[in-house]
């Protein structure tokens, strides 16, 4: 399953995915239970990852634009109105996915 998870990262990560298939990708590893097989290192990449992902990313509210924007996002978030943009949901899962890689190798 561990392997399962690497590829769903590595496929949006290339662009070879959609967002709502990965979407659907990390939902039905997390439902069949991928924390059971990652070790202890992976485990908490792994759910710093999708803790952030389940709170902060809302393909529905894009972030808004300019710097004023900006501004009121970062605001909004501290009254729990979370908005990231796909490109900051790529580069966690790619973040994600280098670190995963990094601790398989020092197993």
């Amino acid at each position: 399953m561990r392997n399962e998870l690497l590829s769903l990262l590595s496929q949006f990560n290339r662009g070879e995915m959609p967002v709502q298939l990965f979407q659907d990708g990390l939902e039905d590893l997390n439902k069949r239970g991928i924390w059971k097989h990652l070790n202890p290192v992976e485990s908490k990449i792994f759910n710093s990852f999708f803790s952030w992902y389940v709170e902060m990313y809302d393909p529905t509210r894009p972030p808004r634009p300019g710097p004023v924007g900006k501004l009121k996002d970062t605001l909004a978030h501290f009254k729990g109105d979370y908005r990231v943009s796909l490109e900051q949901l790529k580069a966690k899962a790619q973040e994600t996915e280098t670190a995963l890689t990094v601790a398989a190798r020092k197993k």
